[in-house]
């Protein structure tokens, strides 16, 4: 019987506990060797929250007007990758005012999550023995990765070469080709080429390797998104559909096709989960519902130099 190497690999959990928690579960109950954790680990918003009494709170979480206990109000914010913080509505009409300021709450909100985060990954997945890389993507602020490097636990892969396991390599990087959004992770097209092929360069043997890479492969089924307008609003076509367009990096495609990796695996793009074959590598993207607490994984099972099977994991 041959020895298997089985891998759960999900991304883009924008700061939702559900789905983080979900994954660490997910890795238990299919008895993983290896948890992968693909980037954008930062969650989207602050959520004001203003104190009415001991027991009630107010808030408002996407245009909707929130008054109930803390818990409640934390456990809704979640829910869109948002990080409540406890003020007034002084503090907060002077905050709005101040982006430094801001900039540095909504840091600090998203290192003491990951913290907690990383804890939690090692109470419950070094006792079953289960590695877990998790990388950070372009939304995140480097400083996050300061946090992964520093744990006793749980591994920071990004811009590294790492062995998952006695046959297989694994390189990763956390940057995108630009987006509207200038994330802190966007680069240009040539940057990223230059540091993907230094990176593979490294490996003892591509053929068996992983491909870790965020941004999914240019002009693949992976990487369409809705199409934007001046405005970043999506432009629909007849039938209230959207039209959707390839925003992938042109350089992971070509990196893939000059080194052909066993697998690459990606994220980014939360519409496009499902996988593509560029040449005898198989490139994966299980998208992401974080703001449905909707889990979506990947398992995997590589054998020495082969993949031997997949299954994409929804719940």
């Amino acid at each position: 019987m041959k020895n298997l190497t089985k891998i759960m690999f999900f991304t883009d959990a924008h700061g939702s506990e559900v789905i983080y928690r979900k994954a660490l579960n997910a890795a238990i109950i299919y008895k993983v060797n290896v948890l992968i954790f693909g980037g954008d680990i930062s969650g989207k918003y602050i959520v004001p929250v203003f104190k009415i009494n001991d027991n009630l709170f107010e808030a408002n979480i996407l245009g909707e007007s929130i008054k109930a206990p803390l818990k409640d109000i934390e456990n809704r914010a979640d829910r869109i990758g948002g990080y409540i913080y406890l003020t007034n509505k002084e503090e907060w009409n002077n905050l709005i005012k101040e982006q430094e300021k801001m900039d540095k709450i909504y840091l600090d909100l998203a290192i003491s999550k990951l913290k907690n985060w990383l804890k939690l990954a090692e109470d419950n997945l070094k006792p079953k023995n289960i590695k877990f890389y998790a990388n950070i993507g372009n939304d995140d602020h480097e400083d996050l990765e300061k946090v992964i490097e520093s744990s006793s636990f749980v591994i920071n892969p990004n811009k590294k070469v790492v062995k998952i396991d006695d046959f297989h390599e694994m390189i990763s990087l956390s940057y995108t080709n630009i987006t509207p959004w200038n994330c802190y992770g966007d680069r240009d097209e040539e940057y990223l080429f230059n540091i993907l092929d230094e990176l593979a360069k490294k490996l003892q043997n591509p053929s068996s390797s992983i491909f870790n890479f965020h941004c999914p492969p240019f002009g693949t089924k992976i990487d369409l998104a809705p199409k934007l307008d001046q405005n970043l609003r999506p432009i629909y076509i007849a039938g209230g559909e959207p039209e959707f367009d390839h925003v992938g990096c042109k350089s992971v495609g070509q990196i893939i096709e000059k080194y052909q990796p066993l697998i690459s695996l990606h994220g980014h793009i939360h519409e496009s989960n499902g996988f593509e074959k560029i040449g005898k590598t198989i490139a994966f993207n299980p998208g992401s519902e974080y703001t449905s607490s909707i889990f979506k994984g990947i398992l995997i099972n590589l054998s020495e130099n082969k993949l031997e099977s997949y299954m994409f994991i929804n719940g």
